[in-house]
């Protein structure tokens, strides 16, 4: 049986059915609890955070910005420009950290070549 535990998010979660605001406390699988600790940072049932995440240099910043990507609705206009790219803002709010546009680019060209790119 998975170990429940209880976290407080800076993001909306939806989990067991249930929507819970940012700042909420959240019941959720312990190993779960963890990667979305480290992706959002942990907050305070106010809504402060707990300890700004560390910001990823390198591969982990690629690696961090391009785990935003998957949570993004491409109908949503707060989450893609017009010309189709994620917008800045809304990765920093999920990461917590600053994100220039230069690196948002560069990711998500990458990015955008994998997932379109022919299986094999």
């Amino acid at each position: 049986m998975a170990r429940k535990r209880k976290i407080c998010l800076p993001i909306t979660v939806v989990a067991g059915g249930k929507t819970y605001a940012p700042g909420e406390p959240v019941p959720i699988d312990a190993e779960e609890a963890e990667e979305l600790i480290a992706r959002h940072g942990e907050v305070e049932p106010n809504g402060k955070p707990v300890k700004e995440p560390a910001r990823p240099k390198g591969k982990a910043l690629e690696e961090a910005i391009a785990s935003v990507f998957k949570d993004l609705d491409p109908e949503n206009e707060d989450h893609f420009t017009k010309s189709g790219k994620p917008v800045v803002g809304e990765i920093e709010k999920r990461l917590g950290f600053d994100v220039t546009p230069e690196e948002r680019d560069a990711v998500w060209a990458k990015h955008s070549q994998t997932s379109t790119a022919p299986a094999a």
